[in-house]
């Protein structure tokens, strides 16, 4: 892929029980010209090795190098986004999938509501279902794998270590141009239930949105895979200090409420619940309750908490964050944040026993992203 000063190479990584997916993957989009990369060390406990080798396998002339995993699916303008992608932020690591269900999903969220395609990645690891790096930083990662001894055998984990330790800055994108096609995970990655993107680009059209990058101060969001909790949360951003602080803060249940002065609105969480049992009593009440506390303080921050943008170039564009009620219930229309909206509560949904309609529960999420836009508070 080229286009002005950028060449992207492309790797496909995959095991040799999925060879026949990387190499269909490869055939099906010839214009990347992708090299299939098998796993050197297809019995080994992780697929690390096989990461560093799909990173290795750079065309020497490439400004960047992009490597997908053979479990995924490319949208119709994947060639476009990338290249837009990597033109405006040539320097940084850039992921090209988020799972609907991580701190980067909740970001990308509130960056959409913003009126923006790019936020931070959140976690420590760097998703690398599919990943651009500039040369250098593809080049340095076979050898920091190669020079280290007793690395984590996951390639998202690792990869995340190298570039903390490489000091970059690590950006991810909505919608997503790829998609996780849901194969059976070979690293044991099945727990986490519906692996799909927060918002997949051949399901919503971008327009609308710039390719500024955006930082909120707050993001909502859910955690299924935590056992034993309310798996809805509100995180804010802690400001440096002198002393070592987590970067974020997350609050769940009673006490994500309390951060943003909304106490009171346990009532009407409850009043929601019930409601939606009447006309689906087999769904799980602490789902519902996860999903009415995300979508109720998404709303309230909505309203109230400001989003800092930036541009790699020239000014930024303004965002629209906080909004008004009204006009914070009308953004939920836009095709992005309403698909976003749809795959989480879907995801949420496949973890329960017995799975709620996705379209009932897209509509409770909703509404309880408009009682929260609506809320009275004192800040």
């Amino acid at each position: 892929m080229k286009r002005n000063a950028i060449d992207v190479s492309v790797a496909i990584m995959t095991h040799p029980r999925r060879r026949a997916e990387a190499e269909a993957l490869a055939a099906s989009r010839p214009e990347l010209d992708a090299t299939v990369v098998v796993d050197p060390d297809p019995e080994g406990p992780g697929n690390l090795h096989c990461a560093a080798a799909a990173w290795a396998a750079r065309r020497p002339e490439a400004t960047h190098h992009l490597v997908l995993q053979d479990d995924c699916r490319l949208s119709e303008r994947f060639t476009s986004t990338v290249l837009d992608f990597t033109e405006r932020y040539p320097h940084q690591a850039l992921s090209l999938f988020t799972y609907w269900a991580t701190g980067t999903a909740a970001a990308l969220r509130t960056a959409a509501a913003a009126g923006c395609r790019v936020a931070e990645v959140r976690e420590s690891y760097f998703p690398t279902v599919a990943a651009i790096l500039p040369s250098h930083l593809a080049d340095g990662f076979a050898e920091f794998v190669s020079d280290h001894e007793d690395l984590p055998e996951a390639d998202d984990i690792t990869m995340g270590a190298y570039l903390y330790w490489r000091g970059v800055k690590r950006l991810a994108v909505v919608p997503s141009p790829v998609e996780h096609t849901g194969t059976v995970s070979l690293a044991g990655n099945d727990y986490q239930g519906d692996r799909e993107s927060v918002c997949f680009e051949d399901d919503a059209d971008p327009a609308g949105l710039t390719w500024d990058a955006a930082e909120p101060d707050a993001i909502s969001g859910l955690d299924p895979t935590r056992p034993g909790q309310d798996h809805g949360y509100r995180a804010h951003r802690n400001l440096p200090t002198r002393f070592f602080v987590a970067p974020w803060t997350h609050r769940h249940g009673a006490k994500a409420l309390a951060a943003i002065g909304a106490e009171d609105a346990e009532a009407t969480r409850d009043e929601a619940i019930a409601a939606f049992l009447e006309s689906a009593p087999t769904a799980s009440p602490q789902q519902l309750s996860s999903l009415w506390l995300a979508g109720f303080t998404f709303g309230a921050d909505l309203t109230a908490t400001p989003v800092r943008t930036y541009a790699p170039e020239g000014p930024r564009t303004p965002n629209r964050l906080p909004l008004d009620a009204a006009e914070a219930v009308k953004l939920l229309e836009e095709p992005v944040l309403g698909q976003s909206l749809r795959t989480t509560a879907k995801g949420l949904g496949a973890f329960a026993d017995e799975p709620a309609d996705t379209a009932a529960l897209t509509e409770f999420y909703r509404a309880a992203v408009a009682s929260g836009a609506a809320h009275s508070r004192e800040d």
